[in-house]
Formats: C-alpha cells, sequence, structure tokens
C-alpha cells in the first residue's frame, strides 16, 4: 500500500502516545546522520534529559511527523512443525477485509 503524511493533529496524538524518553531522543536525534562516537550519542542524551528535566509533558519538534502506511494487503503467518505454517493473506476490499489462506 501507499504511504501518507499524517496531519498535525494525528501528529500531535502519537507523539504523546511515546514514552518520555522516545520523546526526548526525537529532540536530540539527528536521524540518518553518521554518528562517529557513541559518547557523542550519550552527551546528546544527558544533554536532552536535563533540558527536560521537570518539563511535562515534553511538546513535539516542529520537524517530527507522523506518517501513515495504508496497505492494500497484509499477510500474517504462524510457524508450525514441518514448516506447515498458517498463513493468511489480508485483501482490501470496499466492505473491508478479505481473508485467504495460502499454502505454506
Amino acid at each position: 500500500g501507499g504511504v501518507e503524511a499524517a496531519d498535525e493533529a494525528a501528529a500531535e496524538a502519537c507523539f504523546e502516545e511515546r514514552p518520555r524518553g522516545s520523546r526526548i531522543t526525537a529532540w536530540i536525534s539527528r536521524q540518518g546522520r553518521s554518528l562517529l562516537r557513541r559518547s557523542d550519542l550519550d552527551a546528546a542524551w544527558a544533554k536532552g534529559e536535563a533540558r527536560f528535566d521537570g518539563v511535562d509533558p515534553i511538546p513535539r519538534p516542529a520537524a517530527w511527523r507522523a506518517y501513515r502506511l495504508v496497505p492494500e494487503s497484509v499477510e500474517l503467518w504462524q510457524a508450525a512443525a514441518n514448516r506447515l505454517h498458517d498463513r493468511l493473506l489480508f485483501h482490501r476490499v470496499a466492505e473491508g477485509w478479505r481473508v485467504e489462506r495460502l499454502w505454506p
């Protein structure tokens, strides 16, 4: 399926559900950038923790966004002996979801 940006209200609600530590990480993270030393991450964490000491709730950073996956199909399976796995494929249809059992 596709991915779409969630609106500001959904992003705010998603951020509010995150644990306190994850909110601090959202403020200190330079996601995807190179990190030379673990000690740099630990120092940034300590600085972020100090910054938000006594702040509740921690606000959402302006750049923090939420995205929504809109699946067309989803496959779930449960492992079984001899690889006789139970596999279910869910397809989106107008009235909801159609379920199909698959061979292992």
